[in-house]
């Protein structure tokens, strides 16, 4: 992925900070990084919506699990959805540089390979596409 280019986020020790499963750390052809941002907030929203906590509530209660446990869990997520939104701007104010890399791949005549040579951005702006 380093080689490809892909690897937006590669200042270490710096960057480890972002290697948590909640940021988007690597650059996309056809995933950029506002709409990767738009899609995990919009996946929270959904799996923590009311209905989907209650539904994961009854589940508990019907198989004798903990249902107090789960609710209270569920609960936390749910209201940490606007800190993660905060946090996830912080991040694209800070980090939004380093995915508009200038990125072209051209087939290698020796190795068939496509290697990067020059530039076009990958970066979404809101309402537009630019590559």
């Amino acid at each position: 992925m380093k080689a490809d280019g892909h690897i937006a986020l590669d200042n270490f020790p710096e960057d480890w900070k972002y290697y948590t499963l909640t940021y988007p750390v690597a650059r996309y052809k056809n995933l950029f990084l506002d709409a990767a941002i738009r899609e995990m907030i919009s996946c929270n929203r959904i799996f923590y919506s009311m209905p989907r906590v209650l539904r994961r509530l009854c589940g508990n209660v019907w198989q004798r699990r903990s249902p107090l446990v789960s609710l209270v869990g569920n609960l936390s997520y749910r209201s940490n959805i606007r800190v993660d939104c905060r946090a996830y701007a912080d991040f694209k104010d800070r980090q939004r540089d380093r995915f508009i890399e200038q990125v072209e791949y051209m087939r290698n005549p020796a190795t068939g390979r496509q290697e990067t040579t020059g530039s076009h951005s990958i970066y979404q702006s809101p309402g537009k596409i630019l590559e």
